[in-house]
């Protein structure tokens, strides 16, 4: 694809936080001016990030972005991010900020790597229960994958080998291509090559429309029985 990607981390506030923009905190070279260190404050939580952090909005259209207004103070840069939420209008809830398994919120624990453009993002992270896992995440609608007539904006693999993380970005670029189908036998190859071992169904996932403007999980082999 053509259009420019960007590459960094995102932090989710789920659960300290339920709101639709992620932050974004992109990677630069540390003479660059917006890598200067800065700080997010999300009530008594800090996210730690640089200058040239902002939100990603991710709708039916694409991907757009939203500066972060960071103020120097003594301490360094800051953003009080719920004051923004609020001057902005952005619609929020605050949560509990425990994980379902009882661990409280970290930034860390709420981070993926990620590359992305305006349509999609492809991202990278690693949890003792899913191993190393790679998303691909069509947010513009013009380029949802299609697969036994139906239509797939999220394909997600996990247990994936770390070696294989290059053969798996360079495909899932691949798959930003508008109107691009997929088969059984190509997915089915592919899983072969990238997955640490014959893994169980719900280690390869796909996010299906399943009526018009509704979508679910379909675990692969549910996917594609009647292929």
């Amino acid at each position: 694809m053509e259009e420019k990607m960007e590459y960094g981390q995102c932090v989710y506030l789920f659960p300290v936080l339920n709101a639709k923009p992620i932050i974004f905190i992109p990677k630069y070279y540390g003479w660059e001016k917006k890598a200067a260190k800065a700080k997010i404050q999300v009530f008594e939580n800090e996210i730690n990030c640089n200058l040239g952090t902002k939100l990603l909005f991710l709708n039916d259209d694409g991907i757009t972005a939203m500066k972060i207004p960071f103020k120097k103070r003594e301490a360094g840069y800051v953003c009080d991010l719920i004051s923004f939420f609020r001057k902005k209008c952005i619609p929020f809830e605050r949560g509990q900020g425990i994980y379902c398994d009882g661990e409280k919120w970290t930034q860390k624990d709420s981070s993926s790597e990620v590359i992305f453009n305006d349509y999609g993002m492809i991202e990278y992270s690693v949890s003792p229960y899913w191993g190393n896992q790679f998303e691909l995440q069509l947010v513009n609608s013009d380029y949802w994958l299609e697969a036994g007539g139906k239509k797939i904006k999220t394909f997600r693999i996990n247990y994936c080998k770390q070696e294989k993380r290059e053969v798996i970005e360079n495909w899932f670029q691949e798959l930003f291509k508008k109107k691009k189908k997929i088969n059984l036998r190509v997915v089915d190859r592919m899983l072969r090559e990238v997955q640490e071992k014959p893994c169980p169904a719900w280690n390869c996932l796909f996010y299906v429309e399943k009526e018009k403007g509704t979508f679910d999980w379909c675990y692969y082999p549910d996917l594609f029985k009647n292929s």
